[in-house]
């Protein structure tokens, strides 16, 4: 992409405040299950991109807890 793109360092900060803690949880918690729609924004708690929200983005959310750093 010759630079264009900026990978996120990290992956948990689901609410973007740029720390992994219990208001993303909370977000990833109240998204748990399949995700239906084929809107991609309306599963935005699936961090891994399996179609669902479960155990492996957990991992993710508790692997990354704390301040993030870029």
């Amino acid at each position: 992409d010759l630079g264009g793109n900026q990978i996120c360092g990290c992956p948990g900060d689901i609410n973007f405040d740029a720390q992994v803690d219990g208001q993303d949880l909370a977000v990833l918690l109240s998204n748990w299950g399949v995700c239906t729609s084929d809107d991609p924004t309306a599963c935005f708690a699936d961090i891994n991109g399996d179609g669902m929200v479960g155990g492996p983005d957990l991992t993710i959310i508790l692997s990354s807890w704390g301040v993030c750093v870029n």
